[in-house]
C-alpha cells in the first residue's frame, strides 16, 4: 500500500510578478514621499535663516550696550584701512591692505568673542562652506575694542566665500550687490548716508531659495529665481550660469 502523498505548498517563494509588484509600490511611495521631505527640509532651512536674523539683531544690540564699548558695531569691510578699529601699535596690521583686512574681519567673530552670540553662524541654504582660506586670523580684543593679530602680522584669513555677518558704511549702490544699501520702502529710498549697515551675507544660494526667502521675509510674491531682487530686507543679483547668487539680508543700520 502506497503511503499518502504529503501536501505541498502552492508557493515555495515569491514569484517574479509579486516581487515586481512590491518594487513598483515602493517606488510609487518613494516618489510621493521624497519631494515632501525635501520641501519640508527647505522650509525648515528658510525658517531657521529668518530666526538667525532675529538672533543676530539681538546680539548686535547687546554689543552696542556693552559698558565701555564704542556704542556702535565696528566696520568689518571698507575701502581704507583707517576705517577699521585696529590696534595702531601693530604696524604690520595698520599697513595691511584694506582688502586683506576686509576679508579677514567679520562681525559675527566679534560677537562671538564678546559672547553676544553663542555659536558660529550656520545656514541650511547657500554653499555650505565653513572653513576660511588663509592662516593668520584677525582677532577681536574685547578689552580695547579693536582688531589685533598675534604675533603682529598682516591678516591672511579669508571669509569672503563663507556665510558671515558684515558691517559696512552705507552707499547709494543698487541693493543686492554688496550689502551696503537696502530699499526698505516702496519708494526705493537709499539708507541714510554714513549709516553703519549690518547684513548677513550668504554666498552660493540657489535662485529658488533666494526668491523663497525674499518672499517669505517680506510677505510678498514678486521675487523670482531668475531675476535680481532689490526691494525689501533680502536683496540679491540675478543668479549666474551656476544658478546661484549671493544673498544679502538686512539686519539693521546704526
Amino acid at each position: 500500500m502506497n503511503p499518502p502523498a504529503r501536501p505541498t505548498s502552492r508557493h515555495a517563494g515569491f514569484t517574479l510578478l509579486e516581487i515586481l509588484g512590491v518594487v513598483a509600490i515602493i517606488g510609487i511611495l518613494a516618489a510621493i514621499a521624497i519631494p515632501s521631505v525635501q520641501k519640508a527640509r527647505r522650509n525648515s532651512a528658510l525658517t531657521a535663516t529668518i530666526k538667525t536674523v532675529s538672533i543676530v539683531s539681538g546680539a548686535v544690540q547687546q554689543f552696542m550696550q556693552k559698558p565701555g564699548g564704542p556704542g556702535y558695531p565696528p566696520l568689518t569691510e571698507a575701502a581704507a584701512t583707517g576705517s577699521f578699529a585696529l590696534n595702531t601699535a601693530n604696524t604690520a596690521l595698520t599697513e595691511a591692505a584694506a582688502a586683506a583686512v576686509s576679508k579677514a574681519a567679520t562681525l559675527d567673530t566679534v560677537l562671538l568673542a564678546e559672547r553676544a552670540l553663542e555659536s558660529p553662524l550656520s545656514f541650511g541654504i547657500g554653499s555650505g562652506l565653513n572653513t576660511p582660506a588663509g592662516s593668520t586670523p584677525l582677532l577681536w580684543d574685547t578689552a580695547n575694542n579693536w582688531f589685533n593679530t598675534s604675533p603682529a602680522a598682516a591678516p591672511s584669513l579669508d571669509f569672503s566665500n563663507l556665510a558671515r555677518l558684515e558691517c559696512q558704511l552705507s552707499s547709494t549702490g543698487t541693493p543686492g550687490t554688496d550689502g551696503t544699501d537696502f530699499y526698505l520702502d516702496a519708494s526705493n529710498t537709499a539708507l541714510p548716508a554714513n549709516s553703519r549697515v549690518v547684513s548677513l551675507v550668504i554666498p552660493g544660494v540657489t535662485g529658488a531659495d533666494a526668491a523663497a526667502l525674499a518672499n517669505l521675509m517680506d510677505n510678498k510674491s514678486s521675487a523670482t529665481a531668475a531675476a535680481a531682487n532689490t526691494s525689501g530686507r533680502v536683496a540679491y543679483a540675478a543668479p549666474g550660469t551656476s544658478g546661484t547668487t549671493t544673498v544679502y539680508i538686512y539686519v539693521g543700520h546704526y
